[in-house]
């Protein structure tokens, strides 16, 4: 737990009751996943097209300019050595869109919940739905990248008005500056999409950590794609997982 070790005195125990905290609520959300193909919203016809789950090219950065050289230090993939697209059919999580999977990352889609089971609330967040969960934990990190869907129909077919909502709903807790920008995804695939950095503060902690979301619309659906992270370093550890999804996604 890199995000903890530097810490001390009341400062670690804190973060390991957070770790905990966390480990807890990732443990209860994805208790409801499924090893098989999953689903988004209702029939398979709101998935991504069937394909090959392999990835066969390197990473390529998105039109905006952003490479993973200008996001953080340090290392950084340039490609999923697993070799697997998640959202495609055979891969853990069917989705809308599919987007290359960071090494040593482990996808598990979440099954739906009833409204009135009590982790109803922790899976829906404004009108989208947990699809599914990527952990960092086998790569050394603690946190997900969180995977939520949509109809296409969502926020009047409005992506960026979906996730305005997303972030708005009540379990998101204290978000502090966000920003939005329009943005363009899936390297030459060019697919417009709206991207929000965030700060979201913790009581337990008394601190605030960087946080980012990034959503597109397809015909098959509305993609949220969410990197949160157990403090702030690790968050910016997982930024290449995070613009590695972001660069690779296509529809």
């Amino acid at each position: 737990m890199r995000g903890i070790g530097r810490r001390s005195g009341g400062a670690v125990m804190s973060a390991a009751v957070a770790a905990v905290a966390a480990m807890v609520a990732g443990a209860a959300l994805t208790g409801c996943s499924s090893g098989g193909s999953g689903s988004g919203h209702g029939k398979s016809s709101g998935h991504a097209k069937d394909k090959d789950v392999e990835f066969s090219g390197t990473y390529v950065p998105g039109t905006d300019g952003k490479g993973l050289d200008k996001v953080t230090p340090g290392a950084r993939p340039t490609s999923p050595s697993s070799g697997r697209l998640v959202g495609a059919a055979g891969s853990p999580c069917r989705l809308p869109v599919t987007f290359a999977l960071a090494a040593q990352w482990k996808a598990k889609a979440v099954k739906p919940v009833d409204a009135d089971d009590p982790l109803a609330e922790l899976s829906t967040q404004g009108e989208t739905r947990l699809a599914c969960e990527i952990d960092a934990k086998p790569a050394g990190h603690i946190g997900f990248l969180r995977v939520w869907t949509a109809p296409a129909t969502a926020g009047g077919g409005d992506a960026r008005k979906v996730l305005k909502g997303w972030l708005a709903a009540p379990v998101v807790g204290d978000v502090r500056k966000p920003t939005y920008r329009d943005i363009t995804v899936g390297g030459k695939a060019g697919l417009p999409a709206v991207e929000v950095v965030y700060e979201s503060y913790s009581k337990l902690l008394d601190e605030t950590k960087q946080e980012h979301a990034v959503a597109l619309k397809t015909s098959r659906g509305i993609t949220v794609l969410h990197l949160g992270g157990l403090d702030g370093e690790e968050h910016e550890g997982m930024l290449p997982a995070y613009e590695l999804a972001k660069n690779t996604m296509a529809s």
